[in-house]
């Protein structure tokens, strides 16, 4: 019989500011989530440019931790002509993640920015495990569950409705870090 590889538990954290991510790293973080200055949940931070993005990536990876940035709120069409900038940027920064939350940015960041991995933010909604079979089919890489929504994100990886095709489950714990 063919045992299932168990992966350890990543510690992600928020980081509002570079200040905050470097202490989090410190700190003993695994990965952080960021975002930049526009398109995020958390705009009213001090967030990031994207060079200074760029440098926390670096410093992160030569760490052997990981970045993931959010780009997780929804979309105006007027928007979308800067949404696709902000993509090109981070195709070239490359951090380890894109969380997403629209539906369009998702399709965008396929077809014109391949090399980006795109997780799903906590504002997809995902909770139960037809959801996350979407989330799957959607080549989504990890999905991002809330702490209320983690006994059913839980049953799903638990029948086999998930995990098999690559998509990880990061369960919120507390507030807003996750495992």
């Amino acid at each position: 019989m063919m045992r299932k590889k168990t992966k350890n538990p990543e510690l992600l954290a928020p980081a509002g500011s570079p200040s905050c991510a470097l202490a989090a790293f410190e700190a003993g973080a695994d990965a952080i989530y960021a975002g930049l200055s526009k398109f995020n949940a958390r705009e009213r931070g001090e967030n990031f440019t994207a060079p200074v993005m760029a440098q926390i990536v670096d410093y992160a990876h030569k760490l052997g931790r990981r970045v993931y940035v959010t780009l997780n709120t929804l979309i105006k069409e007027t928007e979308l002509p800067e949404v696709a900038q902000i993509l090109a940027e981070l195709e070239e920064i490359a951090p380890d993640g894109v969380l997403v939350q629209d539906l369009g940015v998702l399709r965008m960041a396929r077809e014109y920015f391949p090399s980006l991995v795109l997780h799903g933010s906590t504002q997809m909604g995902f909770h139960n495990a037809p959801g996350l079979k979407i989330a799957e089919e959607l080549g989504l890489k990890d999905v991002k569950v809330i702490a209320g929504a983690g006994d059913n994100a839980a049953a799903a990886v638990g029948t086999g409705v998930v995990g098999e095709g690559g998509c990880n489950i990061s369960l919120g714990t507390s507030g807003t870090l996750f495992v």
